[in-house]
């Protein structure tokens, strides 16, 4: 019976221990719980994050787009511009010739 006894107290003298460290044990808990509800809260500002970078990242390369068009069309413009200068030049040309021709006939009529 002695022995029982002896198993009954050391039982109840672990409990005891066990009931000393539950307070920590629920305080450290918390504790973890709280820096898990830091950890979440930092990724879901890291996602918004990432997010808002996505949405930046979209309007910059529509912004690129709409910067490559509008190079096309400058382009185009110039080689526009450039032909109608060469045909201008290529009349010109012509007109000239034709004052020469009759600046020509007028010395030979002199």
């Amino acid at each position: 019976m002695s022995e029982q006894l002896n198993n009954v107290n050391e039982r109840l003298a672990r409990l005891e221990l066990v009931m000393e460290l539950v307070p920590d044990i629920v305080k450290s808990t918390r504790s973890a719980l709280k820096v898990l509800g830091d950890v979440a809260t930092a990724v879901d500002d890291l996602a918004a994050g990432q997010s808002e970078i996505a949405s930046q990242v979209g309007g910059v390369a529509s912004r690129v787009g709409d910067l490559q068009q509008a190079i096309a069309d400058t382009e185009q413009t110039f080689k526009e511009t450039r032909d109608e200068i060469i045909e201008g030049i290529r009349d010109l040309e012509i007109h000239l010739a034709t004052i020469e021709e009759r600046l020509a006939t007028l010395e030979d009529e002199l």
